[in-house]
C-alpha cells in the first residue's frame, strides 16, 4: 500500500475492495458505487463513473458486466511493451478457471432427461 500512497497520494478511501475470485462481487460493487453518486451529485448536474478493466481477468469480467448493465464507459490503455529485470519463476500456480455466461440460452435446444 505505501507504493500508492507515497509516490502518487493515493487516499485508501478511493480504492475498491472486491474478492479477486469472483467476478460477482465487483459487479455488485460497482453497481452499488454507481447509485450511491448519483444521490450524492444530482443537484450539481451528476457525475460518470468510468471503469477501466485494470488487474486480473476475472476482476475485468465484473467490470465489463457493470459496464453492460449501467452502459458505463470504459477506458483502457495498453503499454507498449515491458521490460523484465528478473527471470520468471519456476513453479506456475494452479489456476481456478471461472465460467460465466453472460447472455442468451446456455443450450440451443432443452438437454434431454438424464437416465435414471
Amino acid at each position: 500500500m505505501n507504493e500508492l500512497e507515497t509516490p502518487w497520494s493515493v487516499d485508501t478511501r478511493d480504492i475498491v475492495y472486491a474478492d479477486e475470485g469472483n467476478p460477482l462481487d465487483l459487479y455488485r460493487t460497482v453497481l452499488r458505487l454507481d447509485d450511491l453518486r448519483k444521490s450524492v451529485f444530482a443537484e450539481t448536474g451528476g457525475s460518470m463513473l468510468v471503469l477501466s478493466p485494470l488487474g486480473s481477468k476475472v476482476m475485468a469480467l465484473g467490470a465489463l458486466m457493470a459496464a453492460l448493465e449501467r452502459d458505463l464507459p470504459v477506458a483502457y490503455l495498453e503499454s507498449i511493451s515491458y521490460e523484465l529485470e528478473a527471470a520468471a519463476p519456476e513453479g506456475i500456480e494452479q489456476s481456478n478457471l471461472i465460467h460465466i455466461w453472460l447472455e442468451g440460452d446456455v443450450y440451443p435446444q432443452p438437454r434431454p432427461a438424464l437416465p435414471t
